[in-house]
């Protein structure tokens, strides 16, 4: 029996209390970094290929995604004392991080393989074609009942799968194992927990329909809140799973107050 979403969020609430400027350093900067390294880079390799810069950009603004999980998977554990080195490293497990975003990356193509004669059809003409009112609705008119049942079901397939994978760039990072030992493990974690795991993220739904009213200023609070509830899960399902460690996290006795805007969608 996994805890209720307020217990799992109220673990998070701990590691945020009084270290919020350390928590918001690990979840948010090196996100930021690579994405402005990356956006850099792809525009001045873009100038030599477009396709080369996509791929820089794409690479750099990967490993800062595998450099927060590394952080957050630390400071989770209790680490403060971060150096240059916790923020740039490359080890085994960072290619094993790119497998595991190449295999997702392809589960995720293939919702698009039934469409592959619109793709095509769209590959082959000028980038002004693709303004054109006229063209985009023979285009859209062109797609079979087919189609979009074997994009549907590609789509639920896909999202199943990638449900009970979740906790799987978190076991490369944590465990140190191999891009399909991560999986097979993330499939053992998530086992009959699909629905728990699917709710999970609608859990904050009332905390995103305050981005809008505070000028997005609340999500300097709610991605630091949010990346450490899901490696709070992670750490859950690792110690249900009889793979605990050291790492065992429970909210102070004390702090017992359920916030409305975290109350469980999932029973």
């Amino acid at each position: 029996m996994h805890k209720r979403y307020s217990e799992i969020k109220l673990i998070a609430k701990e590691k945020l209390s009084g270290h919020f400027g350390l928590a918001l350093l690990v979840t948010l900067i090196p996100a930021i970094i690579y994405s402005i390294l990356g956006g850099i880079l792809g525009t001045i390799f873009g100038f030599i290929s477009t396709d080369i810069g996509d791929i820089i950009d794409a690479l750099i603004t990967g490993y800062g995604t595998f450099i927060s999980i590394s952080l957050v998977v630390q400071f989770f554990k209790g680490k403060t004392n971060f150096t240059s080195e916790d923020f740039f490293f490359f080890d085994e497990r960072v290619m094993q991080y790119f497998l595991l975003s190449i295999i997702l990356f392809a589960l995720g193509f293939t919702v698009f393989i039934p469409f592959y004669n619109q793709i095509q059809s769209v590959s082959s003409v000028p980038i002004s074609m693709l303004s054109d009112e006229n063209y985009l609705q023979s285009l859209i008119e062109s797609i079979t009942p087919s189609q979009a049942i074997g994009s549907l079901i590609a789509m639920i397939i896909t999202l199943y799968i990638s449900v009970r994978l979740i906790f799987a760039p978190y076991i490369i990072v944590d465990q140190k194992l191999k891009v399909l030992d991560a999986i097979k493990k993330s499939w053992r974690y998530t086992s009959g927990k699909f629905w728990y795991l699917f709710f999970f993220p609608l859990s904050f739904i009332l905390w995103f329909l305050l981005i809008i009213p505070t000028i997005f200023l609340i999500l300097i609070y709610l991605i630091p809140y949010i990346t450490l509830s899901f490696a709070a899960l992670y750490f859950e399902f690792k110690k249900a799973n009889d793979d605990e460690d050291e790492t065992i996290f429970e909210p102070r006795e004390e702090v017992v107050e359920i916030d409305i805007l975290d109350d469980d969608l999932y029973r």
